[in-house]
């Protein structure tokens, strides 16, 4: 699940599937990030929902809270970052139940 990082983010980066249909049950990938990026999904209210750092150039997310729980019907928003946080870009993504 790791592809090769850029070392500036894409300006296609974005995330699949979007939107997240109830019955997908797979893994949510983010992709176009810099390697080793620090990922943050947040809800809609800024919440911090789920957080940890790309493979490569992309990231995945199970759809699910820190606490591994399945997260409710909406908008979240993916946020990356470099390692020193010059550098970063914002994506959303829509999950259906």
């Amino acid at each position: 699940d790791a592809t090769e990082g850029d070392n500036t983010f894409s300006e296609t980066a974005h995330a699949f599937p979007n939107p997240v249909k109830p019955d997908y049950t797979g893994l949510i990938t983010i992709t176009g990030l810099i390697r080793d990026s620090n990922v943050k999904i947040t809800d809609i209210n800024g919440n911090l929902i789920f957080a940890g750092n790309s493979v490569g150039g992309q990231f995945t997310w199970n759809g699910r809270n820190s606490k591994g729980k399945k997260v409710a019907s909406g908008i979240y928003l993916v946020l990356a970052a470099d390692a020193e946080g010059k550098e970063g870009i914002a994506t959303k993504i829509l999950i259906i139940k």
